[in-house]
């Protein structure tokens, strides 16, 4: 029996033998066109590309290559791997003079084949469900300091990764320092990536297993902008540094360049006297000062510089009251070379000296050299002037100099001394467009003396970024700069930041981002008919239009396998027509209109037909719920999920289309209700017989033809040519408007409604804890279970067990409450007295003495052969962690691993609802078995188990014993069991 595609393509194949050939080119035509529809369409089809398929990765000869379109997650193959490489090191015990002690870490080398295609580069990389490496331009929920961090996480990996796109044409040189020039090939059209060196420390010594997300077009992101650096002033008696930029105002009359024009312009020599950068004279006389000037405000504050040089003499009496009264300038006296004189900023002061002079007291003018003034002194002037320096804001540093520190082993980045990550690289001052900041510069003092730091520097938004006048994100910049103290709380959004300025410096080599571009749904079809053997001249792809994020081809498969998910997510069809293989868009126009005299053609030696056979599918037949699984890139590129339902109706199928399909969680959905309300237009079906005339007719047109006296529009899904006259079309109810949703999603878990958000249970998070047992009912070899939900629907969760690798599972334990667990965020060692915990389900809470000594509070923390049992007091959250102060460590004959515990390691309650007792004959421990926690509502093979092979630590460490016949016997000389 054919099916569909051999049935389009045959009658197509007819047609055209009838046209050019007559009669008996039709009979040809009608074969050749099957025998094209059973190429491209076979009736056996082995599987097409499938969400799995790209999860693993492997090292096998043979395997698959992947073909990649777009931005798509693979794991890749092992091409080679050298052997691990050691590495010694020394460190001092107890101090300066304590013993040394040897510690070793390795490293592997290792090539990882990616795809048969070129592409443009890696946008992500994870290494054992960890993502290591990241180039995605900044995310909404990330801040610009955490975003540069990021970044420059990825440029320290790529010091030891090289990327080959597929156009390669020499071998990687790691590999051949290993296996010898010209013994290694150049892996011509395969793209891929080899690690040299990589550190395994975080990986426990072997390679991770690997993930890359690749994409085949992209470009660097939008730019890397930034505000003007402002250098602090330095300490000493010059504050200026030998990289900042500096104006100078000689008098309070002209700007200068440079400090030999200021100079020129006071007409005096370079001869300074003081610098001072809080007030004229603080350093010499503290009773009279001056403050600085406020018309240097912001950044530019400015430090002063004395300049004192003899000048031809000209004798002037100093009026009284021009200074002892607080009114007019101040003044001092000091003593210069062997001579005493007024000092008047900014002015020449002229002057003879009285002894009678009521303003020559040391009360009001001290002798700052400790000698007494003579009773006259005359002929003498001195010029006295100032120089405003003041800072500029210049552009970032293009290489790391003063006041940065080169980030280690990555010679293109560098952190300022206020944090900032740069990238080395020149910078184009920009004025072209408007952009914003977050704040002005800000300097600490209220007379705009303090150190100015070069916060906030960034971030600096051009207008066409899509931040640029999201509130929800300078808000979230603004929280952080608070946090960090760089700029004071309490500022409204749009009042005191951001501030809009209409300029920028733009870096040359860009922020280290790449933004990837979607890839044409044509040119996808276009790449898999001709690795099909077609040709651009058998093909018509002119109609189809859209984008795709990405798709990947993981197996070897028909063309036919690997249009399929195409043309369900592109909403198309194919037919063949006019000797090419024609794509054709779903909601096309009417092509035709037929009467009811177009129906019923029949051979007059025949029985009339009906006009018109209709068929109407029963909603107990259609889908109630449809979902699309698809790979979803928010999800690091599991199978994500959105649904579509029919809330008022009979039917209660669930139908679920499982696409290869890169996409956006908006884009499933709205995909959802395309094709579930599709499948409900095309509800009605119908059968009809046409005269030849109507043989240009195929499928995939759209017509109108009567029905019951009413023009319905329709769609041909099948023609039969009936030798010599006649086609009998059969057609399904086709409603364009279908194809068109609005629907939208609010968050990675939202759907078209919240009562579908009930029908996903979801996973259980779960961990075993092959610990002593911990309450007195635990009276065997068992061992305790954790679990815990992702999504609001999950309800409790069941242990199974399997002794025969999975085959068989045995139920062991049920629950409906979540454990309370969480890992933890820093290393313990035997001196820690808190623990820092976030937290994933349930609470934390003190507990007094009492409740302590009756079992509250214990936790387990660690892994799988290293658990500690201790108990905390108090319990304090604080930032969205939890902060445990340590009542008692080492429990139940854990203490061993009281130094075992690090960062990321599991913490659970034990004292808590959620926790399952699985029960162990002693005789099993040390046998190998597979566990599994299931949602309830869910089935084991919706869920993944984990191998465990119990130590028997429940009847060790002083707790549970056998004697030499096998019997339980109790031993708590090392260790307390709580509960009843």
């Amino acid at each position: 029996m054919s099916n569909p595609g051999q049935a389009a393509l045959g009658i197509i194949g007819g047609a055209i033998g009838f046209i050019y050939g007559g009669p008996t080119g039709a009979m040809w035509g009608f074969e050749i066109g099957v025998g094209a529809g059973s190429f491209i369409f076979p009736t056996q089809l082995p599987p097409g590309p499938r969400l799995k398929d790209l999860k693993a990765q492997t090292s096998e000869l043979g395997a698959p290559i992947p073909i990649v379109y777009g931005t798509y997650a693979i794991s890749g193959n092992v091409l080679w791997a050298s052997d691990l490489k050691e590495h010694q090191h020394t460190q001092s015990q107890g101090g300066k003079g304590g013993a040394q002690q040897k510690y070793y870490t390795y490293t592997q080398s290792v090539a990882v084949g990616l795809c048969a295609n070129v592409i443009e580069g890696i946008l992500r990389i994870w290494a054992n469900g960890k993502v290591i490496y990241d180039r995605r331009p900044q995310q909404p929920n990330e801040t610009w300091r955490a975003f540069k961090a990021r970044i420059a996480a990825s440029d320290k990996l790529d010091s030891i990764m090289t990327v080959y796109k597929g156009l390669q044409t020499t071998p990687d040189p790691t590999i051949e320092t290993f296996k010898g020039v010209g013994n290694v090939p150049a892996y011509l059209d395969l793209s891929y990536v080899v690690f040299t060196d990589m550190n395994l420390t975080d990986y426990a010594n072997r390679m991770p297993s690997m993930q890359f997300e690749v994409y085949t077009s992209g470009s660097p992101d939008l730019g890397d902008f930034s505000n003007s650096v402002l250098y602090p002033w330095k300490n000493g008696s010059d504050p200026r540094l030998s990289v900042g930029s500096y104006t100078y105002d000689s008098a309070g009359t002209a700007i200068n360049d440079t400090w030999a024009t200021a100079l020129a312009g006071c007409g005096v020599k370079d001869y300074i006297y003081a610098w001072s950068s809080s007030s004229y004279f603080d350093t010499v006389n503290p009773h009279f000062s001056y403050p600085l000037q406020q018309q240097f405000y912001g950044e530019n504050v400015a430090a002063f510089v004395f300049l004192n040089v003899p000048s031809a003499p000209t004798i002037t009496r100093l009026q009284a009251g021009n200074g002892d009264d607080g009114v007019g300038p101040f003044f001092f006296c000091d003593r210069i070379g062997s001579a005493y004189s007024y000092h008047w900023g900014g002015e020449i002061v002229q002057w003879r000296y009285l002894s009678t002079d009521p303003l020559w007291t040391s009360a009001i003018l001290p002798d700052q050299s400790g000698l007494t003034p003579p009773p006259f002194y005359d002929e003498k002037r001195w010029t006295c002037t100032q120089i405003a320096i003041k800072r500029q804001p210049q552009a970032p540093p293009s290489a790391a100099g003063a006041g940065a520190v080169q980030i280690s082993a990555i010679d293109a980045l560098f952190f300022q001394a206020t944090g900032e990550i740069l990238r080395a690289q020149t910078w184009t001052y920009d004025t072209s467009h408007t952009y914003k900041v977050l704040a002005p510069y800000r300097q600490s003092g209220a007379d705009y003396t303090g150190t100015v730091t070069q916060y906030p520097l960034n971030p600096c938004l051009r207008s066409d970024d899509p931040n640029y006048s999201s509130q929800i994100y300078w808000e979230q910049e603004y929280a952080d700069a608070v946090a960090l103290g760089y700029m004071p709380a309490g500022y409204t959004y749009n009042v005191e930041y951001p501030v809009v300025q209409s300029w920028a410096w733009v870096g040359a080599s860009g922020p280290g981002a790449y933004d990837v571009n979607p890839v044409n749904v044509a040119d996808i079809v276009a790449d898999i008919l001709q690795r099909s053997g077609i040709t651009s001249a058998n093909y018509d792809l002119s109609a189809i239009s859209g984008t795709c994020d990405g798709y990947a081809l993981t197996n070897v498969m028909p063309g036919r396998s690997a249009l399929l998910p195409l043309m369900s997510f592109g909403l198309f069809e194919a037919v063949e027509s006019q000797e090419k293989l024609k794509f054709v868009p779903r909601g096309g126009s009417v092509v035709a209109t037929l009467t009811s005299d177009d129906l019923g053609a029949y051979l007059s030696t025949d029985q009339r037909p009906s006009a018109m056979k209709p068929q109407r599918a029963q909603d107990v037949d259609l889908p109630r719920l449809l979902w699309i699984k698809y790979a979803s890139p928010a999800l690091d590129y599991q199978a994500g999920q959105q649904s579509a339902d029919r809330v008022t109706t009979t039917a209660f199928n669930t139908v679920t289309i499982d696409l290869p399909v890169s996409m956006q969680d908006q884009a499933a959905l709205r995909l959802a209700e395309i094709q579930l309300y599709d499948a409900w237009r095309s509800r009605n079906s119908y059968s009809f017989i046409l005269p030849l005339k109507s043989l240009l007719l195929e499928p995939t047109d759209c017509i109108e033809v009567p029905v019951d006296g009413v023009t319905q529009r329709v769609r041909i899904k099948k023609a039969d040519f009936a030798w010599p006259s006649t086609l009998t079309m059969s057609a399904c109810g086709d409603d364009p408007g279908v194809l068109t949703s609005y629907a939208t999603v609010g968050s990675l878990f939202s759907y078209a409604n919240s009562l579908l958000a009930a029908w996903l249970i979801g996973p259980t998070d779960f961990v075993v804890l092959d610990i002593p047992a911990v309450r007195s009912q635990d009276n065997d070899a068992g061992f305790y279970v954790a679990g815990r939900g992702y999504l609001p629907a999950w309800k409790g969760y069941t242990v199974f067990r399997s002794w025969d690798g999975g085959s068989t599972w045995e139920n062991l334990a049920s629950t409906p409450d979540a454990a309370t667990m969480g890992t933890l965020e820093s290393s313990l060692d035997s001196t820690s007295t808190t623990l820092t915990v976030a937290l994933q389900s349930g609470t934390f809470s003190s507990a007094t003495t009492d409740q302590l000594a009756a079992g509250a509070n214990l936790i387990a923390v660690g892994a799988q052969g290293r658990w500690e049992l201790l108990q905390f007091d108090t319990a304090t959250l604080s930032g969205g962690y939890w902060t445990l102060n340590v009542y008692a460590r080492g429990l139940f004959g854990t203490s061993a691993h009281e130094n075992s515990s690090g960062a990321e390691d599991r913490v659970v309650l034990m004292s808590a609802p959620g926790i399952l007792r699985c029960p162990l004959a002693p005789s099993l421990v040390g046998k190998a078995q597979k566990i599994v926690a299931v949602s309830q509502g869910e089935t084991v093979a919706e869920s993944t188990p984990v191998d465990f092979t119990s130590s028997g630590a429940s009847v060790q460490a002083g707790g549970l014993t056998f004697d030499s016949n096998g019997s339980l016997q109790a031993d708590y000389i090392f260790q307390q069991v709580f509960g009843p």
